[in-house]
């Protein structure tokens, strides 16, 4: 049984959808706070272009109490100048709260979407009070959140979301922002990576193979835009969808376009010809531990491995259970046979009894025929 229809998540279609919502502190900061967020946002976004997600925006700003929330979508441009022209817009106690209820309240762009919630604080969070419901409230909703902040209150609720926690006073925010970026895509792949046990073997091997076609090719994709080509131009896509409405998978790849002009291939790491890192860095992905799931680290090679592992593992169950079960057809056959079936040993036994029955019988009949036969032809003619 092949679960889901054609490019569902369940039929093994990676699910690379990333729905992100920045939620900026507006209601007190130090001096520089939010010029460092606005400064080095385009490099979050840019790593969501370069992992090759289908991402959507979110901007929610909040002040004590006060929360606005504007979708952007793919739209990178106006996401990003939103956010450089929000101004602090006064004091007062931090109020994660309608945070919370605001982004919960607001679906996902695409069902099933991976769901982040990234907070830009430099406030610290009350860790009593209504804290396990905000951390019910997220969980229930599959939002993980991430806080560029201080530990002060929001360790605790990144720890139980599965996100993490951002030094807001780094000297270097473009790295910051980089980092913040990367894993975001990180945990997408995580989910594409980790397939749970079922009974859907098809669909589980589909999802594995799937996940390992995805994530090498997108990672191919975002080196081969990393480096310049021959004519020193930024490099793009290596790989693209054959149906843009589907990620990329086994049956929906093909080479860009672009290609079909050998100078658009990314011949360096720089604007000088003629090195080979780029190309260096794709061959040594095999060995790369690039296939993280939650619950182990794997290099393409080995993730490879342990899909033919499960393939055989599975098929081995599966040949012991049928033969398992034929033992015990076998047995429940020959206790039937026992009780209501024929012996062939047993009914040549009686053949031949009843064969020499038979004989017998027959032996009698002719002696009393005999018998007969004297008496009827012998009797009165003695004298004669």
């Amino acid at each position: 049984m092949v679960s889901g229809a054609k490019g569902s998540y369940d039929n093994g279609t990676p699910n690379t959808t990333c729905d992100v919502t920045f939620a900026v502190d507006l209601s007190s900061a130090s001096s520089g706070y939010l010029a460092d967020l606005q400064n080095s946002i385009e490099k979050y976004v840019s790593e969501l272009k370069s992992n090759g997600l289908e991402y959507n925006l979110r901007l929610v700003t909040f002040n004590a109490g006060t929360v606005s929330n504007f979708d952007f979508g793919n739209d990178t441009d106006a996401f990003i100048n939103a956010v450089k022209s929000l101004n602090i817009s006064g004091g007062g106690a931090l109020d994660f709260g309608t945070v919370v209820s605001n982004v919960a309240g607001t679906g996902p762009f695409a069902e099933g979407a991976n769901r982040y919630l990234v907070v830009f604080s430099a406030e610290a969070l009350s860790t009593t009070g209504n804290l396990d419901d905000y951390i019910s409230t997220l969980t229930k909703n599959n939002i993980q959140v991430s806080v560029i902040g201080t530990d002060a209150g929001w360790n605790s609720v990144a720890k139980a979301t599965g996100g993490s926690v951002y030094d807001i006073t780094a000297d270097d925010y473009s790295s910051l922002m980089s980092k913040v970026g990367t894993d975001t895509a990180a945990d997408v792949n995580k989910c594409i990576a980790t397939v749970e046990e079922s009974l859907n073997i098809i669909s589980n091997v589909k999802k594995m193979l799937n996940a390992m076609v995805n994530i090498v090719l997108r990672e191919v994709n975002r080196l081969h835009m990393s480096g310049y080509t021959l004519d020193g131009k930024p490099g793009g896509a290596l790989f693209e969808t054959i149906d843009p409405s589907r990620p990329l998978e086994m049956g929906n790849i093909k080479l860009s376009d672009s290609l079909l002009d050998l100078n658009s291939i990314v011949a360096s790491s720089t604007d000088a010809n003629g090195d080979n890192v780029i190309a260096m860095k794709i061959a040594k992905l095999r060995n790369e531990s690039i296939m993280a799931s939650y619950n182990q680290t794997l290099s393409v090679d080995s993730y490879y491995q342990q899909i033919i592992l499960t393939v055989g593992n599975i098929g081995n169950e599966s040949r012991q259970y049928v033969e398992s079960q034929q033992v015990l057809v076998n047995a429940a056959e020959n206790e039937r046979q026992s009780l209501m079936g024929v012996s062939l040993d047993e009914e040549m036994g009686n053949l031949i009894k009843y064969k020499y029955a038979y004989n017998s019988a027959t032996k009698i009949v002719n002696v009393i025929n005999e018998m007969l036969e004297t008496i009827i032809y012998r009797t009165g003619i003695v004298g004669r």
